[in-house]
């Protein structure tokens, strides 16, 4: 009988402490967005992916997302598979510092603390995932909405968080990455745009003027979206618009000609004019940075941007396969 019940007793782990930005994030959810609902999910989406692959998960799977001036320490009462990834993290336990892109088999009743201390995100994916409700398809948190991940909000001590299957116990194959998967962060990143909607209702100057001045990040960016400072641009002032769908690194113009690149838990629509559209592809280096940090443009064509991310998903499909052998 004891026996059946360690099989039946569902794998947990125990939030011991947390402060700030801590959340359960997934993929996104996409299926409704007709009705309003922002996507959300991870905000370094490639980081996310990865770390879940490598942790022997499906592509969706819910996992933990680290703010940058947040710290989270964990218990693992039955142990655990887990991965950590982002730009760099300080993650220890009793027995030492456990680094990144790589999978780790933490024994029973080991204590793990971590925080950021390069980029803005990081992500804790344990093997077997989390399991928390979906909400409208998705599993991520939506603070705004106050719904998704453990209870809509943000992590704390006392939190009892259940993991997926027997994630425990599952073997993990070491494996390092590819140097086309990990992305290519940097602070001072030149980030590839495809022109917006409303790219040629800005002037030539003003356009110029996008394309060659840096902007820095702004204290007031967060997850709805990046607000960015440097020499203002304006359309031309007749140019009216209408209510549009908007995606994750569509960039708008609002009145103070300030640029603002939607992120991951922006509204499903906007009513500023789009001069451009980052590409999914750099979307994660965007994401890393933080107030102050540079960024400056240049605009790609659509085929690169879907060679970037074809060339990604054969990097990825190798690593499946291999971890998979």
């Amino acid at each position: 009988m004891s026996g059946r019940h360690r099989v039946d007793a569902p794998q947990s782990v125990q939030v011991e402490a947390a402060r700030g930005l801590v959340t359960i994030q997934d993929g996104g959810r996409w299926g409704a967005q007709r009705i309003g609902v922002s996507v959300g999910g991870a905000m370094d989406a490639r980081a996310a992916l990865l770390a879940n692959v490598l942790a022997g998960n499906g592509r969706g799977t819910a996992l933990i997302e680290i703010g940058w001036e947040a710290a989270l320490t964990l218990s693992f009462p039955q142990g655990a598979g887990l991965v950590l990834a982002g730009v760099g993290m300080e993650a220890t336990l009793q027995t030492g510092r456990v680094p990144l892109w790589s999978p780790h088999r933490l024994e029973p009743g080991s204590l793990l603390h971590c925080r950021v201390t390069e980029g803005r995100f990081g992500y804790l994916a344990c093997a077997g995932g989390l399991v928390v409700p979906p909400v409208f398809g998705g599993l991520g948190t939506d603070l705004r909405s106050g719904w998704g991940g453990f209870e809509g909000r943000t992590l704390r001590a006392g939190d009892r968080l259940t993991l997926g299957g027997e994630g425990g116990e599952r073997p993990l194959r070491p494996r390092s990455l590819a140097p086309g998967l990990r992305p290519p962060y940097r602070v001072d990143p030149t980030l590839r745009i495809l022109k917006g909607s409303h790219w040629g209702h800005f002037p030539e100057d003003h356009l110029r003027v996008f394309l060659t001045h840096p902007y820095a990040v702004t204290a007031l960016s967060d997850r709805m979206g990046y607000r960015l400072s440097g020499v203002p641009v304006a359309p031309d002032p007749a140019l009216e618009v209408d209510s549009e769908p908007v995606t994750a690194g569509s960039i708008q113009i609002p009145p103070d000609g300030q640029p603002i690149v939607l992120m991951a838990d922006r509204p499903t629509v906007g009513g500023y004019p789009r001069i451009g559209e980052v590409i999914s592809s750099d979307l994660p280096l965007l994401a890393q940075l933080r107030p102050g940090d540079p960024v400056q443009f240049r605009v790609v064509d659509h085929a690169e941007a879907l060679r970037s991310q074809l060339d990604f998903e054969a990097h990825l499909q190798r690593l499946v396969i291999a971890l998979r052998g």
